[in-house]
């Protein structure tokens, strides 16, 4: 039986402009290129001398999967390298048990996040890799074919649901609508690792960055864009959240990667209870800041998903842009409160939306009342 027509393979975003591409290329790989492997499912872990994980996505990302990375640590005794984007370096310089980090320059310059990145450089990037088995995480069209042209391995292991999963020796099953910590752990059922309890982020990391807020009660704002317009919230919101605050005397700490343009409009703000630290901080200082503090805000973003899986208070302003339940943050014990509009156009997968009401319909005053709701009996504003 025709290989792709057996799979019937659903595609991740299928509304958008890339899936025909994918669906073409899909058509003449599967039929002429297949490299799937029937007779992989039944691998010992440690007759690998190393194993390579592939993780592209953003800062938030590289957090969700690091409970599936300690755990192949845990269980394997070989050499562990991550494969990652320049923006995660540091996350993945610091993640406990690391053996190599190599940083991959993107294929598609729209997703570098370098200036001076080329195909060549690309190629470059990705023949750095030399292991027994890749682990290609997220299904990426552009990331795989360039993995099995350029990478040296003897298998690659992956989802199918990006495009060119014809190039995948084994092809690993999507859990559709499930947490994307669902989606990793498909990793740790390859190898037949058990699945384990997701621990607070200190747990996986060496938090020892000194915190520089001397202050013992602090909210944190997490300002700036997301990576993705269509998730942004409008810096008037946030200016006039921040104003609410120190309004009543709370003392704010900013944190973030934010514009000169934005930068200027925040030193705006001359209050003493405010703590500017926009593009100030390390992320393990920017952790550290976090871990200590009595709320944290935040979009759909890195320093979110730190927040929650630190443990802390965090109230997270979610857009309609993708499946909220593959991607809420990792809570302990009740800690995450979401804020998220429901809209005619949800999961609309848009990167950049000329429209985003479902970020445009969260009000400074709605975030304000349920930060007051999270902190009564546990932040006084005397």
């Amino acid at each position: 039986m025709d290989k792709f027509i057996a799979r019937k393979i659903t595609y991740l975003n299928p509304t958008s402009k890339m899936t025909p591409i994918k669906r073409f290329v899909d058509f003449f790989g599967y039929r002429f290129f297949c490299k799937n492997k029937d007779n992989l499912d039944n691998l010992d872990i440690n007759n690998f001398r190393s194993i390579c994980i592939v993780q592209m996505g953003h800062i938030g990302d590289f957090l969700l999967s690091t409970p599936m990375i300690s755990e192949i640590r845990k269980n394997f005794n070989g050499k562990i390298v991550l494969a990652i984007n320049k923006n995660t370096l540091e996350l993945a310089s610091n993640l406990k048990g690391t053996d190599e980090v190599i940083i991959l320059e993107h294929p598609r310059k729209i997703y570098s996040r370098s200036n001076n990145n080329s195909i060549l450089s690309a190629i470059k990037s990705f023949s750095k890799i030399d292991v027994d088995i890749v682990l290609e995480v997220r299904g990426d069209i552009n990331i795989i074919p360039f993995i099995s042209l350029f990478s040296k391995y003897k298998y690659l292991v992956g989802f199918n649901v990006g495009g060119a999963g014809f190039l995948l020796d084994k092809v690993l099953e999507y859990p559709y609508g499930e947490h994307i910590t669902e989606t990793y752990n498909k990793f740790l059922n390859f190898f037949k690792i058990k699945i384990p309890e997701v621990k607070k982020l200190d747990s996986y990391y060496d938090l020892k960055a000194p915190n520089p807020i001397k202050e013992d009660k602090y909210i944190v704002i997490a300002v700036g864009q997301t990576g993705a317009r269509s998730k942004d919230w409008d810096i008037n919101n946030f200016i006039k959240l921040i104003n609410m605050f120190l309004n009543e005397r709370y003392t704010v700490v900013l944190v973030g990667k934010i514009t000169p343009d934005e930068s200027k409009e925040y030193n705006r703000l001359d209050n003493k209870k405010l703590i500017n630290l926009t593009n100030k901080t390390s992320l393990m200082e920017l952790f550290s800041i976090i871990k200590s503090a009595n709320l944290f805000i935040g979009l759909d973003s890195g320093p979110t998903h730190a927040a929650a899986m630190l443990g802390v208070r965090t109230l997270a302003l979610y857009s309609g842009v993708v499946d909220f339940n593959v991607f809420r943050p990792i809570e302990f014990f009740g800690n995450v409160s979401i804020i998220k509009i429901d809209v005619e156009c949800e999961k609309c997968y848009k990167t950049n939306c000329e429209n985003n009401i479902c970020m445009k319909m969260i009000t400074p005053e709605m975030v304000f009342d349920r930060s007051i709701e999270l902190i009564r009996g546990r932040l006084s504003n005397e």
